[in-house]
């Protein structure tokens, strides 16, 4: 039912809820467009923060201990970032307030946006500049659990199949992306109980 329909009949009662109509209606704008405004700071920043996972994929391929110990501060800076990105957004874009569970969302979806850059990056780099790599790191890790004895229990048509999905550049860059959402959402309930900012009864915290 619109607002003439609610305001048409000749009752008091009917203005009231004509009132109360428009004005839930505002504020289901207001919350659809600020909805709208959250999800473009997330894909805008998720960039940059999947700019930034990309430098931590590109560390990891290289075997240098000063490149590993840039990885891990990058690593270590990676929920900090989320955090600030998070914050500019309460402060940006919700009017300096954000509850907890759009924290989460905002934070889950900046770590979506950041995985989908990510795993381009990484299928370009499995597929085009290193073809060779994921089939070195499948070795590796199979010569590794040779030496510990936990592959003598394993079929070869098994050892086929896993070593099909290991090395499949796409089957792998996929993987990544909800393997990062999963950890975006463990990061996102730290983040948010620190980003959350209630409006009180009177507009404040």
């Amino acid at each position: 039912m619109g607002y003439m329909g609610m305001c048409a009949a000749p009752r008091w009662e009917s203005s009231v809820k004509c009132l109360t109509y428009m004005v839930s209606d505002c504020k289901r704008n207001d919350v659809d467009f600020m909805r709208v405004d959250i999800n473009k700071h997330a894909m805008y920043y998720g960039l940059v923060l999947g700019c930034i996972f990309g430098l931590n994929f590109m560390l990891s391929t290289i075997p240098s201990t000063v490149f590993a110990v840039v990885q891990f501060v990058v690593i270590c800076a990676i929920p900090y970032v989320a955090y600030r990105m998070a914050k500019h957004c309460r402060d940006k874009v919700c009017g300096g307030y954000m509850s907890y569970w759009v924290s989460v969302w905002y934070v889950v979806q900046l770590f979506m946006y950041a995985s989908m850059i990510s795993a381009t990056i990484k299928f370009l780099f499995f597929k085009f500049i290193k073809p060779d790599y994921l089939s070195r790191q499948f070795q590796l890790s199979m010569d590794t659990l040779e030496k510990l004895g936990l592959t003598s229990g394993m079929e070869e048509e098994s050892m086929y199949v896993v070593q099909e999905q290991a090395t499949n550049a796409l089957t792998m860059s996929i993987q990544s992306i909800w393997v990062n959402i999963i950890v975006g959402f463990v990061v996102a309930l730290i983040v948010s109980s620190i980003v959350k900012r209630e409006k009180g009864l009177f507009g404040d915290e």
